[in-house]
C-alpha cells in the first residue's frame, strides 16, 4: 500500500514536471520581443493561485495527491494561457506553418542546445556538490542549520539574478548592429551596475544574516561569524558573474561556455572534497571550494570567451579582468569589511531585540555603501552614462 501512494505521487509530480513543457516554447518570443514582464506576470497570478488553492486542499481535505493535481493543473492553465495571449499578439506565427529550416540553422540550434544542457548540468552539479557533500561526511543536521542560511542568500540572489538578466533581449538587439565598441561599454556599465547591486545586498547580508537566523530559528541555528563570511563571500564572487552570464546568453556561446561547466563542476568537487576531508574545514571548506572554482574557471572564461567571440576586440581583455573586475573585488571587498566592522562595534552598544539588530544593521550599511559609492564612482564614465539615463527615464 505505501508502494502504491508513493508511486502515484511521484506520477503527480512528475506529471507537472511533464505539463510545465507544454505550450512553454510560446514564453520565447515573448523574451526575446523585450515583453519577458507579460509572461512573469502570467507566473506570479497562476503561481498565487496555485498556493491559495493548495493552502485550501490541505487544510480541508489533507490529501497530499490533491495537493499536487492542483499543481499539474495550475501550470497547464498556465500555458494555455500564455499560449493564447501569444496567438492574440503573433497572428503570423499561424501562417507559413509548412517552412522549415535549414541543415546549417538545425545543427547550430543543435549545438546550442547540447551546449546549454552542458551548462545547465554543470551549474546544477556545482550548486548541489555542496549540500551533497556535506550531508555524507558531517550529518544531516549540519545541512539543515546552513539550509537556513542558504534560503536565505539563495533569495536574494535569484532576485538580483533575475533583474540583471531581464535586459538580455536588449543586449541581444544591441549585439545585432555589431558595434563593438558599443556593446563593450553596454558591457562594463552593466557590470558596474551588478557590482553595486552584489556589493550592497552582499553587505546587508554580512550584517543581518547572523542576527536574524537567531530571531527567525533561535541561537542554536546560528553559524560562527567566519562561516557567514565564507558564505556571503561566495555569494559575492557567484553572482559578480551575472553580466558574463547574460552576454553569454545574448552572444549564444552556449557552445564554449557549456564545455567550461564540465571542468567546472569536477574542479568544484574535487577542491570541496579536499578541503572538507583533508583540512577538516566543514561548511567552510565546501564554499572555499566553490569559491576557489569562480576564481579559477569562470572568472577569467566567461569573460574571455566574450572578448574574443563575441566583441573580437583583442588587447581589452586583460584590462577588463585585472582592473576592473579584480581591481573593484578588491576595493568593494575592502570596503565590506570594514563598515561590517563598524557596524557590528554599533551593535555592542544596542542591547536591541535580534531582529531589530538585523534591520538597523542593514539600514546602516545600506546608507554608508551609498554615500561612499557614489563619492567613489561619481565621475566614472559608466556612472555618468547610467545616471543620464536614469534622469532620462525619470523626466519621461
Amino acid at each position: 500500500a505505501k508502494n502504491d501512494i508513493f508511486t502515484s505521487a511521484l506520477t503527480l509530480y512528475l506529471s507537472n514536471s511533464v505539463v510545465s513543457y507544454f505550450f512553454t516554447y510560446k514564453r520565447s518570443i515573448l523574451i526575446a520581443d523585450q515583453k519577458e514582464y507579460k509572461s512573469s506576470m502570467n507566473t506570479f497570478k497562476y503561481t498565487l493561485l496555485q498556493t491559495i488553492l493548495q493552502i485550501v486542499v490541505l487544510y480541508f481535505f489533507k490529501a497530499y495527491s490533491l495537493y499536487l493535481i492542483v499543481a499539474t493543473i495550475c501550470t497547464l492553465i498556465s500555458n494555455l494561457s500564455i499560449s493564447a495571449l501569444v496567438n492574440r499578439e503573433y497572428p503570423y506565427l499561424k501562417e507559413n506553418t509548412k517552412l522549415r529550416l535549414s541543415r546549417v540553422d538545425i545543427k547550430q540550434i543543435r549545438s546550442n542546445i547540447i551546449g546549454m544542457v552542458g551548462s545547465r548540468i554543470g551549474s546544477i552539479v556545482v550548486r548541489s556538490t555542496d549540500n551533497l557533500l556535506l550531508s555524507a561526511f558531517m550529518g544531516l543536521a549540519i545541512v539543515g542549520i546552513y539550509s537556513n542560511y542558504l534560503l536565505i542568500v539563495t533569495s536574494v540572489s535569484t532576485i538580483l539574478s533575475k533583474l540583471m538578466s531581464s535586459v538580455t533581449a536588449s543586449i541581444g538587439n544591441l549585439i545585432a548592429e555589431k558595434d563593438a565598441t558599443k556593446s563593450l561599454f553596454i558591457y562594463k556599465t552593466h557590470f558596474y551596475i551588478n557590482l553595486v547591486m552584489t556589493t550592497i545586498t552582499a553587505a546587508c547580508l554580512l550584517v543581518a544574516l547572523n542576527p536574524f537566523v537567531h530571531a527567525w530559528a533561535g541561537k542554536n541555528y546560528v553559524l560562527t561569524s567566519s562561516t557567514v563570511i565564507v558564505i556571503v563571500l561566495n555569494y559575492f564572487i557567484d553572482q559578480l558573474r551575472q553580466s558574463s552570464i547574460v552576454f553569454v546568453s545574448a552572444y549564444g556561446l552556449f557552445v564554449p561556455n557549456g564545455k567550461k561547466s564540465v571542468i567546472e563542476a569536477l574542479v568544484n568537487f574535487i577542491l570541496s572534497l579536499t578541503l572538507l576531508t583533508v583540512f577538516h574545514l566543514g561548511i567552510k571548506g565546501v564554499l572555499i571550494g566553490t569559491i576557489l572554482t569562480n576564481l579559477l574557471v569562470n572568472s577569467w572564461f566567461e569573460p574571455l570567451i566574450i572578448f574574443q567571440k563575441g566583441f573580437a576586440i583583442k588587447g581589452k581583455f586583460k584590462t577588463f579582468y585585472l582592473k576592473t573586475y579584480f581591481g573593484n573585488l578588491f576595493l568593494m571587498g575592502t570596503l565590506i569589511a570594514v563598515l561590517a566592522w563598524l557596524v557590528f562595534w554599533i551593535d555592542t552598544y544596542l542591547n536591541w531585540p535580534a531582529l531589530a539588530i538585523a534591520i538597523i544593521n542593514v539600514v546602516l550599511i545600506a546608507l554608508f555603501l551609498i554615500v561612499i559609492i557614489i563619492g567613489f564612482y561619481h565621475r566614472q564614465e559608466n556612472f555618468i552614462y547610467i545616471k543620464n539615463t536614469l534622469l532620462k527615464k525619470i523626466h519621461k
